[in-house]
């Protein structure tokens, strides 16, 4: 499987605008026109692509810590304004990001320590810590009300499960960190999602499609990323971009309130 040079035309800052403006879209859609599922639709695009990028970020960053808590202060200073806002708790999706990206790392530290030195138990006990964790996590997500859930969490995980960067592998298990297979792991990891639609659904004339399955609709998108980062200066205007266009969505819906 060989995605063509030719194709691969744009940079991550320039997927990541065409996801913040499907993400506008679809909250365009959830607080102002509820009742028309084209937004919502066009919506299913955005999470896909930010959780490639959640997956790109661990791979390429040099500063894990600083990753990890910029979109962890984030999500946590959204959730204090929802809450104050709203009266109950709702985690955001970089709250959901933020455990992906905690896992991303365990399970690079995990193939570090496996590879380091060869012994037979570390496999094992890799296995084991993997699974308290992914049970700990799913305890988390049962618990409390994470955007996009459990299974939306693991996207980015499944993008980077083959990703041994820094770390010597035998070729045919190196090839698998392709982006191909990126995808395809990626399009495998969203379909519990797509059966599990929250979104409703597209009014065929013969049948309803779930609105959740458009989401597969990203894959293509990002077939046409040229694994270059592109504009860095954009990077904490990504972070700003979420709760500021939710507050001026929340506003415009407030002033068309006042006007019914």
């Amino acid at each position: 499987m060989k995605v063509s040079r030719t194709l691969s035309v744009l940079s991550g800052s320039t997927i990541k605008i065409i996801a913040c403006i499907l993400m506008a879209v679809d909250h365009i859609g959830l607080v102002i026109f509820p009742k028309i599922w084209i937004f919502r639709a066009i919506g299913r695009l955005a999470f896909p692509i930010f959780a490639y990028f959640i997956a790109e970020g661990c791979r390429y960053t040099r500063h894990k810590q600083r990753h990890f808590f910029g979109i962890f202060t984030v999500g946590m200073i959204y959730l204090i304004f929802y809450y104050l806002y709203t009266g109950t708790l709702f985690c955001s999706i970089f709250l959901t990001f933020s455990v992906s990206i905690l896992f991303i790392y365990l399970i690079q530290f995990l193939k570090k320590w496996c590879c380091s030195e060869f012994k037979a138990y570390k496999p094992l006990l890799s296995a084991l810590a993997f699974m308290l964790a992914l049970g700990a996590a799913y305890f988390l997500f049962s618990s409390v009300s994470f955007d996009y859930g459990f299974f939306g969490m693991l996207a980015p995980v499944a993008v980077s499960i083959f990703d041994f960067e820094g770390i010597e592998q035998p070729p045919v298990i190196a090839r698998l960190g392709c982006k191909p297979v990126k995808l395809l792991l990626l399009a495998v990891s969203l379909i519990p999602l797509c059966l599990d639609n929250k979104h409703g659904v597209i009014p065929l004339p013969e049948f309803s499609l779930p609105i959740q399955y458009l989401c597969l609709l990203a894959i293509p998108i990002l077939c046409l990323y040229n694994g270059k980062a592109g504009n860095k200066r954009l990077k904490y205007a990504f972070y700003i971009f979420y709760p500021l266009h939710l507050a001026l969505i929340e506003a415009v819906a407030m002033i068309i309130s006042v006007f019914k």
